[in-house]
């Protein structure tokens, strides 16, 4: 991952890791989408032309005449920034770790982390050293105040076109944002089976492909198909299991204590990707157009478990997202592990984060786009983000759902064209037919036929596969691309590190957590007693994170 820093004082400017661009009037530093600047640009345009700005950016320029700084990030922060201010000194990194300051923990931060395993809007696990936020402007000015601006903000009106017209013109948002982003320039995917990837495989058009996994198992097959319908090689990468024990200290480095160390999946993966200029990713269409986080539940038929979900309704923001929001720690109540006087902190560890997000947009806005709002807000923050982080390598990973365009149209959608990909099948469909006839790894079932036929064929299956036929049906772990959390942790070496863990680990210093409880929880995990991986990946990357900052 690239690294790049700022330090701007009362006294000197450090700048590492820019490109630069220089007028009479400024000076610009940028990484990301190249930035069109006027050439006599004033303070009083920034939000204006920030807004305008398209793409995946992060921006520092400095105003000759009033001798002001202004750090700009775009709306999905796809840049990571983290920064630190005093009166005599600012410092922004993409690494916590180059921020050259003594860090202490911050342990509202650290329990809002462990429950929702992702963290909101500007926080990091540390005292004062903040991410910056998405939309965003920070300004220093001349005496060396600080100040914060949101350039943008969603519009949350429904658009009203039928379902097939929204399809329609998402198709064709897709290839211009597509072309916009890419620039006709040389690209290569990672494919799965899923839904994601074929999207952006259908508006790009990559030299090569490629498919990790532990085997060429039923990913692999479904990929290897989609990649022959755009004539490209799908060269398979075979996952080391132990690439996350492995390379803790490099994962540590690039993640800084923003998302669990078991979504660096692709950490080792970038080793075999030959050099292009963008490497593509299918991150984003999950939660933009599938409905992936959206409240809801599973369907059952005759007691049976569907493959789809059903859509439910929010009353109180806020009290849902904590009780309910999907990719929230599972396993265990945080309030079993937590030591009594930790309590009272939780509580506002659980609630303050959601105020800063929702406290961005109109009070009057429906609870349901409020909760969309709290999963999209600053998607560098999102909790699979470290997916992209740890691809990129030699190459720079690019990620087409992250368009200006792209954003606003999501937010102008009904919840229920989202549900179960309704409006992204459609849309693929009119990209690639073939593409969308493939069947989708998830659920072995062709990947653009609606969710009722698709279940139709699922609950068939199940009966034919009780006459003893042979059928396609659903996929096992040992089909996907990723490995299963709880079992890796019983490995060896995951069970030499978790004994060390449990008896010597420096997150006991902070005294969140109760010593007994989580020995006793490491111990049933390892024994088979209960799976808790979701947790205790969380506290090796404290715990690392801890080891590497503080």
């Amino acid at each position: 991952m690239k690294r790049y820093f700022v330090e701007v004082s009362t006294h000197q400017k450090k700048i590492e890791g820019f490109r630069k661009t220089e007028t009479d009037h400024y000076i610009l530093h940028y990484v990301g989408s190249p930035i069109n600047f006027p050439k006599d640009l004033v303070e009083d345009q920034l939000i204006e032309i920030a807004s305008s700005i398209n793409g995946q950016f992060l921006i520092y320029i400095f105003l000759k005449e009033s001798k002001t700084h202004h750090f700009i990030s775009d709306r999905f922060s796809s840049h990571q920034a983290f920064y630190y201010f005093d009166q005599n000194q600012f410092f922004l990194s993409s690494h916590v770790k180059d921020i050259p300051v003594e860090k202490t923990l911050n342990k509202r931060n650290i329990l809002t982390f462990f429950h929702y395993q992702k963290l909101f809007a500007n926080q990091t696990i540390f005292e004062k050293v903040f991410n910056l936020n998405s939309a965003t402007i920070i300004s220093i000015t001349k005496d060396f105040q600080i100040k914060e601006k949101k350039y943008w903000i969603p519009n949350f009106k429904k658009s009203q076109l039928s379902l097939n017209e929204a399809a329609n013109e998402l198709s064709k948002l897709l290839q211009t944002s597509s072309k916009k982003i890419l620039q006709d320039k040389d690209c290569s995917i990672f494919l799965s089976g899923g839904l994601d990837s074929r999207v952006s495989l259908a508006v790009a058009s990559p030299k090569a492909a490629y498919c990790i996994g532990s085997h060429k198992n039923n990913e692999f097959e479904v990929a290897n198909e989609l990649a022959n319908i755009k004539g490209i090689n799908l060269n398979f990468i075979k996952r080391n299991d132990l690439q996350y024990i492995q390379n803790l200290e490099k994962i540590i480095d690039i993640n800084s204590g923003m998302n669990s160390i078991i979504h660096a999946h692709f950490i080792e993966a970038s080793k075999e990707v030959k050099k292009t200029d963008y490497l593509i990713h299918g991150h984003g269409f999950d939660y933009f157009f599938q409905g992936a986080y959206l409240p809801s539940k599973k369907e059952y038929l005759l007691g049976k478990r569907s493959i789809y979900n059903s859509l439910i309704s929010v009353d109180n923001t806020k009290e849902d997202y904590v009780k309910n929001l999907k990719f929230k720690l599972k396993s265990i109540d945080l309030k079993e592990l937590i030591r009594p006087t930790m309590k009272t902190i939780l509580d506002d560890a659980l609630n303050s984060p959601l105020d800063l997000v929702i406290n961005e947009i109109p009070v009057e806005t429906e609870e349901m786009d409020k909760w969309e709002y709290l999963n999209c807000h600053k998607l560098s923050n999102h909790y699979t983000n470290l997916n992209l982080k740890s691809m990129e390598d030699k190459n720079t990973q690019i990620v087409i759902a992250w368009e200006n365009d792209l954003l606003d149209f999501f937010y102008s959608l009904p919840h229920e064209y989202k549900m179960n990909a309704l409006i992204l099948k459609k849309a693929l469909k009119k990209l690639s037919s073939p593409i969308a006839k493939v069947r989708n790894a998830n659920t072995n079932t062709p990947a653009h036929l609606h969710h009722y036929v698709q279940n139709t064929i699922h609950f068939s299956n199940l009966v034919f596969a009780k006459m003893g036929l042979k059928v396609k049906s659903q996929p096992s772990a040992e089909d996907r691309s990723w490995p299963e959390p709880n079992e890796l942790l019983r490995s060896d070496e995951w069970k030499n590190y978790l004994e060390k863990l449990s008896t010597d680990g420096i997150w006991k210093q902070l005294e969140i957590f109760d010593e007994i409880s989580i020995s006793n929880l490491i111990k049933n995990h390892l024994h088979k007693k209960g799976n808790y991986s979701d947790f205790i990946f969380s506290l090796i990357t404290l715990e690392e994170t801890m080891r590497m900052n503080t």
